[in-house]
């Protein structure tokens, strides 16, 4: 009884770190597993060398010859029924709408036929080539409705080339009873802007707490109950990026790249944490999340600020390691 018992706990514990490991690497998706077989895989892996031939984890890939060199293809009704599978469900334009718009200046020919249901022209729009583009806001309204089909007008703020660029268009939104699908998509106008123009145009209020670490153990705890976090390490801290665990933000008229962002944790080397996120109530959930697991033996909570613009990232840019010096210099 005693083997079978440890062999019970043996595999629970072989299972808890595959988990833990898997959240580490699509735990901030905001999506849910989908079984693929091998020939999808394949697919899925050459459509994203296509894309980003420098996409993280290529080098590793390219060791693997039969990712890449074989002849392996899918046909077109393999590859619609595949995206369906993979994809979110559509529910309304506002998300069709910005999931496009996202495959447009990422460059991605596969996810873009497959929104508008076949080839497309897209009318004078601007050629990104799939280039270092990242959609980071879209504004959208309702230009014009139809029994079938709705027109809408969309100002995207698109990062280019370590620059940033204003695309005004317009975009039909075919509605055939069953599904939505993007029409025709026409370009008004393109229009470089400086970093500063894009930071005003980004602007947000931010919620601020902040703690001091009060006893050794907490950041090994922390990762280990949060092991879904993004860790990226700074010159006098570690910051640390909890995702939402859905991508309604998608379904706004108003997208922000950043709002997939539940809570950003910056733990600097002098043990002070700084917790910033855009919506007031998530603070709450996160003294909760302390509070519960016991976190209230590591911290001693310090306060909490409401700032019209946010600054968390110039502050961890900064040479500064206490936020209270950094906010007396701003």
């Amino acid at each position: 009884m005693q083997s079978l018992e440890r062999i019970y706990v043996l595999a629970q514990s072989y299972n808890d770190e595959i988990n833990i490991r898997l959240m580490r690497v699509i735990g901030g998706l905001g999506g849910y597993l989908v079984p693929i077989n091998f020939e999808e895989l394949i697919f899925l892996l050459k459509s994203a060398h296509k894309i980003r031939e420098n996409f993280d984890g290529i080098e590793l890939l390219n060791e693997y010859d039969y990712f890449f060199n074989n002849d392996i293809r899918l046909d077109e009704n393999h590859i619609f029924k595949l995206m369906n599978r993979i994809s979110e469900k559509i529910v309304m334009p506002e998300q069709i709408i910005n999931y496009f718009f996202m495959r447009l200046v990422g460059g991605d020919k596969e996810g873009i036929k497959f929104l508008s249901q076949r080839e497309i022209e897209i009318e004078n729009f601007f050629d990104f080539k799939g280039e270092k583009s990242t959609l980071i806001k879209n504004e959208i309204s309702l230009l014009d409705s139809f029994e079938n089909k709705e027109i809408y007008e969309v100002e995207s703020l698109v990062d280019y080339k370590n620059n940033y660029m204003m695309v005004m268009s317009t975009i039909e939104v075919l509605d055939d009873g069953e599904k939505l699908s993007i029409g025709k998509v026409e370009t008004l106008n393109n229009l470089m802007i400086s970093s500063k123009e894009a930071f005003l145009n980004l602007n947000k209020r931010e919620y601020i707490m902040i703690y001091n670490l009060e006893a050794e153990g907490f950041r090994n705890y922390f990762y280990f109950k949060k092991p879904e976090l993004m860790v990226n390490i700074h010159k006098n801290g570690s910051l640390y990026t909890e995702f939402n665990k859905n991508n309604d933000h998608v379904k706004s008229s108003c997208y922000y790249l950043s709002a997939d962002i539940f809570a950003v944790y910056y733990i600097t080397d002098s043990d002070q944490m700084i917790i910033s996120t855009f919506k007031e109530e998530n603070l709450d959930f996160i003294s909760n999340f302390f509070e519960e697991n016991g976190f209230n033996n590591y911290l001693d909570y310090e306060g909490e600020y409401e700032i019209d613009s946010s600054i968390i990232y110039e502050f961890v840019n900064s040479n500064y390691e206490n936020f209270y010096d950094f906010i007396n210099m701003i």
